[in-house]
């Protein structure tokens, strides 16, 4: 059960991705087509939310951090504004990042209060690139 549980996580990650890595201007520059395609990414990162929230590793990451729903959104934002908003070998970091139990609390430790500013986001956003570009990187 572990693998169709597996295959299934990947194949709808893949399908979330595919909308959040799109640029907003990806199907044309009119106004209508940048809100149309905003409205597509805000669905999508909600059902990278579900998604990430239906895994029970995810699950147990959010309580050891008391993390919600909107951490993670925030953690998505941040993420993306720090540089983690590309695509790695098939990975779209910034979302990935939330639906994987040792990069979600890989980052959930770098939000903690009292935890980074801004540099040390851009250096997380690095880190995890390297990350799903399959190098030996130290999350802790």
């Amino acid at each position: 059960m572990g693998l169709l549980r597996s295959l299934s996580k990947s194949f709808k990650l893949r399908k979330i991705c595919k909308v959040l890595g799109e640029p907003l201007w990806s199907r044309g520059f009119g106004v209508q087509s940048i809100v149309e395609g905003s409205r597509r990414r805000d669905a999508a990162l909600e059902e990278l939310l579900d998604l990430a929230e239906s895994d029970p590793a995810v699950r147990l990451v959010m309580e050891q951090h008391a993390a919600n729903r909107n951490t993670l959104k925030e953690a998505y934002r941040l993420l993306c504004v720090a540089g983690a908003d590309q695509w790695v070998k098939g990975h779209y970091v910034a979302a990935c990042t939330l639906v994987y139990g040792p990069t979600l609390d890989y980052v959930l430790r770098k939000l903690a209060p009292g935890a980074p500013q801004r540099e040390d986001l851009q250096e997380a956003a690095h880190r995890l690139i390297q990350y799903f570009k399959g190098g030996k990187v130290d999350l802790s």
